[in-house]
């Protein structure tokens, strides 16, 4: 069976002006050129939109650093000012006399309230004394539980925790800490 079918294949071979073979080539032209075509336009495209979406995440990448960047460039600039602050120098590393305290603490809220509107993207910042325990916000002086039950009492942090935090943290320098909205 096998050299019958081949002998009728050179058999038709030979004779081209056959019309199955030219039926069976032009049909194949047909098939294979379409085919061929979509297999060029697929790849292209499928290169042009790997490449688009590279370059879509790459300008996210670049964005999403540049926020981050500025964020931190914020807090380090506030963190320069309260650091400078007379009010805040005046409470934390000066011995005022006890009726001078008041007035201090609320220059440096008012001042924080400065702070918060100059930099709004920044959600929460405060002061902890470590003398007295209080805790200096824009716009409220407060002791520790009251500032932690009013600012962070998300659960993601105990109180105990907090306050460790804060208290046996360095000096002069930001924490991220989780907090109510």
């Amino acid at each position: 069976m096998g050299d019958g079918l081949l002998l009728n294949i050179q058999n038709l071979w030979r004779k081209r002006e056959s019309i199955i073979v030219t039926w069976l080539v032009s049909y194949s032209a047909v098939l294979f050129v379409p085919i061929v075509i979509s297999l060029v336009i697929y790849a292209q495209a499928s290169h042009a939109l790997k490449s688009e979406i590279h370059r879509a995440n790459d300008s996210l990448l670049k964005q999403m650093r540049y926020t981050i960047d500025n964020q931190i460039d914020l807090m380090k600039r506030l963190n320069m000012e309260m650091t400078w602050s007379p009010n805040l120098q005046h409470l934390m590393y000066s011995s005022m006399p006890a009726q001078e305290v008041p007035y201090t603490a609320y220059q440096l809220v008012n001042e924080f309230r400065l702070f918060k509107t100059s930099y709004a993207s920044i959600d929460e910042f405060y002061v902890v004394s470590r003398r007295d325990g209080s805790v200096y916000r824009s716009g409220n002086i407060r002791d520790l539980k009251s500032a932690f039950y009013t600012i962070h009492q998300t659960g993601a942090l105990t109180f105990e925790q907090w306050k460790s935090e804060v208290l046996n943290g360095t000096s002069n320098s930001f924490i991220v800490l989780p907090h109510a909205n």
